[in-house]
């Protein structure tokens, strides 16, 4: 039986991991725009399409990719610091919770479970998206894992529930990404995926593997 939002026991882990980006705060959309939101803060309107040349660009890249068509007169590294400062702006007093995340997981932190904030956000990101959608007080650890191991890997979240001391069996991971979910029921945990338009695209799948599925928290 599928775990719905009715028949979800808040007692019944022994720790719990969150993902946070689609998850528990709705950014996704933001990376689509966030290039296009640089050059209009600069005075250059980005010409159609501009967003789809430089998804797979770094930032360091993206800046480059501005110079020269755009004639934008900054170095890379200034652009990449501005825009670094664009992007932690946003997530510290911008970025909306999804719908009645932030009350699910005080309630689950009420019901005296231990959580955990695993992202591949950077740490200093996550912390600010935290305390700003007010549940910063709520987790025990918070991880990065922009650096390390990845989720595509299982052994990202096995070393993540080494902090909670118990089976993987009880701990609840709470993730949108079909390769996410795909690596963290690998390693047996209970996964409850939480809808998100950035991974429609992977809905059947994820529906498949996923012992819940919640269009919202």
């Amino acid at each position: 039986m599928k775990i719905t939002k009715e028949n979800f026991h808040f007692d019944s882990f022994k720790g719990a991991i969150f993902d946070l980006d689609g998850t528990l705060i709705d950014s996704m959309s933001y990376w689509d725009r966030a290039a296009e939101d640089y050059l209009r803060s600069i005075g250059i309107t980005p010409r159609p399409g501009m967003a789809d040349e430089i998804r797979a660009m770094n930032l360091s890249q993206s800046a480059e990719y501005f110079i020269r068509n755009y004639g934008v007169h900054k170095t890379v590294e200034e652009m990449v610091d501005e825009v670094i400062l664009q992007i932690a702006a946003f997530y510290c007093n911008k970025v909306p919770a999804k719908p009645g995340a932030a009350a699910f997981v005080r309630r689950l932190r009420e019901a005296g479970v231990p959580l955990k904030l695993l992202t591949a956000s950077d740490r200093y990101l996550a912390e600010g998206a935290l305390r700003h959608i007010g549940v910063r007080d709520c987790f025990n650890f918070v991880e990065s894992c922009s650096t390390g191991i990845g989720k595509d890997d299982p052994e990202c979240f096995r070393k993540a529930a080494e902090c909670f001391h118990t089976g993987l069996s009880e701990i609840v991971v709470f993730e949108d990404a079909l390769y996410a979910v795909q690596s963290a029921k690998r390693c047996g945990f209970t996964v409850i995926a939480v809808a998100d338009p950035a991974a429609e695209d992977a809905k059947s799948g994820i529906l498949r593997l996923a012992d819940g599925y919640w269009e919202t928290f």
